[in-house]
């Protein structure tokens, strides 16, 4: 029996042991997960827009900045089925002031590789951008509508563009049009390595700020909307957060576009779960430079935006808190 009760008292102490070295892996473990992830402070790091992503707890959000998730779409004119990802929240100004979080998606780098999707809601703000990659056709034709008309605009241009057309862009600089990354030779970046997009990136980035004197950071758009994951990763290691639409005019999609066709497109749009005049706050509109109807239709577009209500903006006017 005494032999019995030996080996039983040896198997209860190597169980001890084993679950006492397991839960010594288990601490071990935690204190390391805790020790190489920082605490990151809202007010601290974070220092531009903060951009809704998909693995977002709305409700941690919300905590970090000393409200509720129901007070936070309020506060941003939103509703759980039209909050989605890509869209820039206003927060609280408490929020800045909060003390220390352990909150990973306020950190600088996470909130780079999140791309923008739609602006600020609740200020009735829309800002049109128009790309630049193309021939120059009707681009002097707008560029003086919108200084004529003082309509805000923001533009994306390619380093190509730039290049060949220069004086075009110093003049947009001039006016105070913000100037962003549109690539160097407008590739479709989702066929392209890391080293690739870094070259059209900084080469365009680089002679951009050279004619204009004002870098193209921390915004560039790509080139036919291509993009995924790793780019979005790749352009954020180089200082640049992806911007996309809210909305297309499709003026470049297809066959050509009726000046008519695109004052409806922009001022009406469809939405399957809001009305288009909500739709539209905080809209991102996409059009491009060289295309005649764009030039012949902004006036109308501005003009009907305008009498509904919306303040035209440009892209940091729209993203600024």
């Amino acid at each position: 029996m005494s032999q019995w009760r030996d080996r039983l008292t040896l198997r209860r102490v190597r169980a001890e042991h084993r679950d006492a070295v397991f839960l010594s892996y288990i601490v071990m473990m935690v204190v390391g997960i805790i020790s190489i992830v920082p605490p990151v402070c809202a007010g601290q790091e974070f220092d531009g827009p903060y951009v809704f992503g998909a693995g977002d707890s709305l409700a941690a959000v919300a905590q970090a900045c000393g409200t509720t998730a129901n007070d936070l779409l309020r506060l941003n004119n939103l509703t759980w089925k039209t909050l989605r990802e890509g869209q820039v929240l206003r927060l609280p100004t408490s929020c800045s002031a909060r003390p220390t979080t352990s909150v990973r998606f306020f950190s600088r780098q996470v909130q780079l590789e999140r791309e923008i999707w739609r602006g600020i809601r609740g200020r009735r703000y829309v800002a049109l951008t128009f790309d630049a990659g193309g021939e120059l056709e009707s681009a002097p034709q707008l560029l003086e509508t919108l200084i004529a008309e003082r309509i805000p605009a923001t533009f994306f241009v390619t380093g190509a563009f730039a290049s060949r057309y220069s004086e075009w862009v110093r003049r947009a600089a001039a006016a105070d049009f913000p100037i962003y990354n549109h690539s160097w030779g407008h590739p479709y970046f989702t066929r392209i390595d890391d080293a690739a997009i870094r070259k059209e990136l900084e080469r365009a980035d680089a002679l951009i700020t050279e004619i204009t004197g004002r870098t193209t950071r921390p915004y560039w758009r790509p080139p036919y909307g291509d993009r995924n994951g790793r780019v979005l990763r790749a352009a954020a290691a180089l200082g640049f957060r992806s911007v996309y639409w809210t909305l297309d005019s499709l003026d470049s999609y297809g066959e050509s576009k009726s000046a008519k066709f695109l004052v409806e497109r922009v001022t009406n749009p469809r939405s399957s779960v809001e009305e288009s005049n909500d739709f539209l706050d905080g809209a991102i509109i996409l059009m491009h430079v060289n295309v005649p109807s764009t030039s012949a239709a902004v006036p109308e577009i501005a003009a009907r935006l305008r009498e509904q209500g919306f303040t035209l903006v440009t892209l940091p006017q729209l993203l600024e808190q």
